[in-house]
């Protein structure tokens, strides 16, 4: 038996069926009404029964809309996607983009059964082109490809999916849950790397108060390494060289924001005129993939300073 050919999406079909009576209600309507069904009682509730009573309708009145559940979540979906209220693009891109996923959140947060379906389901509609149009604008002047942009776009949508689904799902009291078993573990002195790793003394330890914070409170900070390392073009090596040179306790990445040191810790990088010398792959862990070869013979000191001389 050959496979069933797919269907065309929704909004590539005519709004209701061209035979029959005229029209007497719309998508829009139709959808509007499933998204206050699951805001109130998720989207299990939501069935062409359940809409239809919600309409004041019959159940089969509605297929004259819409074919079939799955039309009726893409539906609902994209009509989230008209919430976003966009600022003109700002000429940094990575604040734009966070600020987008500042918006992402909130709207997730107002509706909790959409995080879950965009994780399931890749829905691109009419408002979903309108959000994607605002973030290539975003990162318009930014050297990155075109499928990197476009991967940058699908990451912030699921990252951001992924956080304000554990928000919703009791994250906080797992977290201390899981915190305490960790703590308890440690005390047994049967992972020596971990609590090496918690250790107070260590240098590498992030402060009190960043240990604690829990992840749906460091959202920010980690949508910005992600984005960040994801749109790092292929070739930056030299000028991410060359901003980390130019920074003491502060580097940053190329197009003016904070980089995160080695393994991922901020502010507790030395001046470059402490740092001993030492090749250059060496210095900074992953180097070695975005530095020419040639530079990689020379000291972190002598490449910073041939960079700061042109």
């Amino acid at each position: 038996m050959a496979p069933e050919e797919p269907r065309d999406v929704i909004w590539m079909r005519p709004e209701h069926a061209a035979t029959g009576r005229p029209a007497q209600r719309s998508r829009a309507e139709i959808t509007a009404a499933a998204v206050r069904i699951a805001d109130r009682e998720g989207l299990d509730a939501v069935s062409m029964r359940r809409l239809a009573a919600e309409l004041g309708t019959g159940a089969a009145s509605l297929y004259r809309y819409v074919d079939t559940r799955e039309d009726l979540l893409d539906l609902m979906i994209d009509a989230t996607g008209s919430e976003y209220v966009f600022a003109a693009p700002t000429g940094d891109w990575l604040a734009d983009l966070l600020a987008i996923g500042e918006e992402a959140r909130a709207i997730m947060r107002r509706h909790p059964w959409l995080p879950s379906l965009l994780i399931t389901r890749s829905v691109l509609g009419p408002n979903g082109l309108v959000l994607l149009e605002h973030v290539l604008a975003a990162l318009a002047a930014h050297p990155a490809s075109l499928a990197a942009k476009l991967e940058a776009f699908a990451v912030l949508n699921a990252t951001t999916a992924l956080f304000v689904q554990n928000e919703l799902g009791g994250g906080s009291a797992r977290q201390q849950r899981n915190a305490a078993y960790l703590h308890h573990a440690v005390a047994t002195g049967r992972h020596p790397r971990l609590a090496e790793l918690l250790a107070p003394a260590s240098p590498a330890q992030a402060s009190p108060a960043e240990a604690a914070a829990e992840p749906a409170g460091r959202y920010r900070d980690i949508l910005a390494r992600i984005l960040s390392g994801l749109l790092v073009p292929e070739l930056a090596g030299m000028d991410l060289l060359c901003a980390l040179s130019r920074g003491t306790a502060s580097p940053r990445w190329p197009y003016g924001r904070r980089a995160p040191g080695p393994f991922g810790f901020q502010s507790r990088d030395p001046p470059i005129h402490q740092v001993r010398p030492q090749p250059v792959w060496r210095a900074f862990p992953g180097m070695a993939l975005l530095v020419p070869r040639q530079w990689q013979a020379h000291s972190w000191a002598t490449a910073a300073r041939r960079c700061l001389n042109g």
